[in-house]
C-alpha cells in the first residue's frame, strides 16, 4: 500500500470511532458533542482537521493550552 492510503484508512477509522462515541454519548448520557478539539500528533497530520470536520459536520480545531502567568516571579 502507498503511505497515503494507509493514512486515509487510519483517518477513516478515527472518524468512525468519533461517530460511535457521539452515538454512545447521545444514547447513554443524553449529551451532544458540539466540537472536536485535537491534541497531540494528530494535529500535525495535514488535512486531518478538515477531513474530520467534513466527516462529522462538527467544528474541529487544535486545542490550545491556556497559560496564566504567575505573579511575583521575576523574568
Amino acid at each position: 500500500q502507498k503511505s497515503g492510503e494507509v493514512v486515509t484508512q487510519s483517518m477513516q477509522g478515527i472518524a468512525r470511532e468519533v461517530e460511535h462515541t457521539r452515538t454512545w454519548l447521545r444514547g447513554v448520557l443524553g449529551r451532544e458533542v458540539g466540537q472536536i478539539l485535537l491534541t497531540g500528533n494528530g494535529t500535525r497530520v495535514r488535512g486531518f482537521e478538515l477531513y474530520l470536520q467534513d466527516q462529522t459536520g462538527l467544528p474541529v480545531q487544535e486545542a490550545r493550552a491556556k497559560v496564566k502567568r504567575l505573579t511575583g516571579i521575576e523574568d
